[in-house]
């Protein structure tokens, strides 16, 4: 946010959940859209609880800042203690933060009725949605949701956080005919078999693999114009609007 006159309220605060690629990808895609708009970004670490929460709040109002991204991360966060009447937030990611904030994601539901279609094409019968369950957690469940959309009775979700020492039991029991993942490991498993398999994101999908693409930058920016224009309608965080950006298969 930006007051006439002096530096304070130019500068937007990137909160890191966590120290990914994915996330210094967003950040930059953020920053990149500031500097168009006329602010800067800068990185704060976001700690989970206590003291050290309620100082980075105090940091921030006492450098003027009021503009807040808060960054993809594994698990919802509680940001209730702070005082909303002097922050305006967005997130990046599909969860659901405390309290309720606008965010901007790519549409992992629709990416999955999307997979679940382009295997049915493939003539798949028994297909399986093969994720760790605490990355298909980050989509809120959405992978989860539009995989048995699209799949209805005959899909099936296989999950483990050891998934490369599950697959073949899970082929040998429930005897899927086609994947959906997000893992490099399960695609060589599926290559060799000549099993169909689709890539959910494009992170470790190998050249060639058919995979549903979209940058973190754009997210990223995407977040930053939001935030943009929350903070010219007066800040606030009331809404918890998600914005879902479709994804494009590339094959």
């Amino acid at each position: 946010y930006r007051s006439p006159g002096s530096g304070h309220g130019s500068v937007i605060a990137f909160l890191q959940c966590e120290d990914t690629p994915y996330s210094g990808t967003a950040y930059q895609g953020a920053a990149a859209e500031a500097r168009l708009l006329g602010y800067d970004v800068q990185a704060f670490p976001l700690a989970k609880a206590g003291k050290a929460l309620q100082q980075l709040a105090r940091t921030l109002f006492h450098r003027g800042i009021r503009g807040v991204l808060l960054g993809p991360g594994d698990e919802e966060r509680d940001l209730c203690l702070w005082d909303w009447n002097h922050f305006t937030a967005v997130s990046i990611g599909a969860l659901s933060h405390r309290p309720a904030m606008n965010a901007v994601c790519m549409n992992y539901f629709d990416a999955a009725v999307r997979a679940a279609r382009y295997l049915r094409e493939a003539h798949c019968h028994r297909p399986a949605l093969i994720v760790m369950p605490s990355l298909e957690a980050r989509t809120g469940h959405q992978w989860k949701g539009g995989f048995l959309a699209g799949t209805g009775a005959n899909g099936l979700i296989l999950s483990s956080e050891t998934y490369s020492r599950c697959l073949s039991s899970w082929l040998k029991k429930h005897r899927f005919d086609g994947v959906a993942t997000i893992h490099a490991p399960v695609w060589d498993f599926c290559l060799r078999r000549e099993i169909p398999c689709i890539f959910l994101n494009d992170y470790e999908a190998p050249a060639g693999a058919p995979r549903f693409s979209l940058a973190p930058e754009l997210i990223g920016m995407e977040a930053l114009r939001m935030l943009h224009h929350q903070l010219l309608r007066g800040g606030g965080t009331a809404g918890g609007t998600m914005t879902a950006l479709q994804g494009r298969l590339r094959r």
